[in-house]
């Protein structure tokens, strides 16, 4: 793993590869996945839509906080966390404040003090993040542009054509 911008993706993409993996930006992701002929092999995980579904039957604490860790962690920055959960209607509050509990226990009273909360890359992704919020009731979660900081956040019943219900896929949106 290799992590870098682009002049160190330029050196890498000149060498001999059996498969390169790219994660990343759709943007950053046009120069390394196009076809080279010293990679045999590439692929791209490029973020999309992860849903997630609790049931009535499953242990929700445990569902809630698993869920939480793979949605928060590195700052929620991971193409294949959860990015949204379908919830049985019998067991939805319950979900919701055990989710709003983990995101308490995972990073206490005030996470953007934590020097473990990540920031977001820049002050562009941290506003189209910030947009994303505005659909749906937060129950958890702040913004601070200046710091590029998006605190974790837990938006319920969003607006289904909302932009943070919708997929991207070559710039068409879809769900």
């Amino acid at each position: 793993m290799v992590e870098g911008a682009v002049p160190e993706t330029i050196a890498l993409l000149d060498q001999h590869w059996d498969l390169i993996f790219f994660t990343g930006s759709r943007t950053s992701a046009r120069s390394s996945i196009r076809p080279r002929p010293n990679i045999s092999r590439n692929g791209a995980r490029l973020g999309g839509k992860n849903p997630t579904i609790v049931h009535s039957s499953a242990d929700i604490k445990t569902a809630a906080r698993h869920i939480a860790h793979g949605r928060y962690c590195n700052a929620g920055q991971i193409c294949t966390a959860p990015d949204h959960v379908l919830v049985w209607p019998d067991v939805k509050d319950e979900f919701i404040a055990h989710v709003v509990q983990a995101v308490h226990d995972f990073y206490g009273d005030d996470p953007q003090t934590r020097p473990d909360c990540g920031r977001i890359i820049n002050r562009k992704s941290t506003e189209r993040l910030a947009g994303l919020l505005g659909s749906g009731t937060i129950v958890v979660g702040t913004v601070d542009l200046d710091d590029s900081y998006v605190a974790p956040p837990v938006i319920v019943d969003p607006a289904l054509d909302s932009r943070s219900c919708k997929k991207r896929c070559s710039g068409r949106p879809s769900c």
